[in-house]
């Protein structure tokens, strides 16, 4: 039960967005107490660094196609052109070799995990991490 409020506990505190809001700055922020400290007062061959104006900011283009149609279209086309990647082909031939290296010792590596206490212990936080209401409240 304790685990449960911990990770309930996690999972709202993960959601709340008041981390977010302390790396940005508020307009309605008080003056500082003790005034603002100019750089030519401290050193009069400094001259105080004043950030130019952007001149014309311009705006980006928006994308000619846009929405779910658009989104289907380019992940069709990035399956498409998934294996005419050589790199996909290198990761896909590392992954099948460690598969059958791994593939004779697997009984062993099982049965010897199967009753261990401390993967039990380990695997256990997962029961509820990976619920669906864990889940569901961390995409949002």
């Amino acid at each position: 039960m304790n685990r449960l409020l911990v990770c309930v506990a996690m999972t709202i505190c993960m959601m709340s967005p008041q981390m977010a809001r302390a790396q940005q700055i508020a307009s309605n922020m008080a003056p500082p107490v003790f005034g603002t400290l100019d750089v030519a007062q401290v050193d009069p061959g400094v001259s105080p660094q004043t950030p130019e104006p952007a001149a014309d900011k311009e705006v980006p283009p928006t994308p000619q196609h846009t929405g779910l149609a658009a989104l289907v279209r380019t992940t069709a086309a990035d399956f498409k052109a998934f294996p005419r990647r050589r790199s996909t082909w290198v990761i896909l031939g590392i992954g099948a070799g460690a598969a059958l290296l791994a593939h004779p010792v697997d009984p062993d590596v099982n049965a010897h995990l199967a009753g261990s206490r401390a993967v039990e212990r380990l695997w256990a936080p997962g029961k509820f991490v990976g619920a669906s209401a864990t889940q569901i409240a961390m995409s949002v």
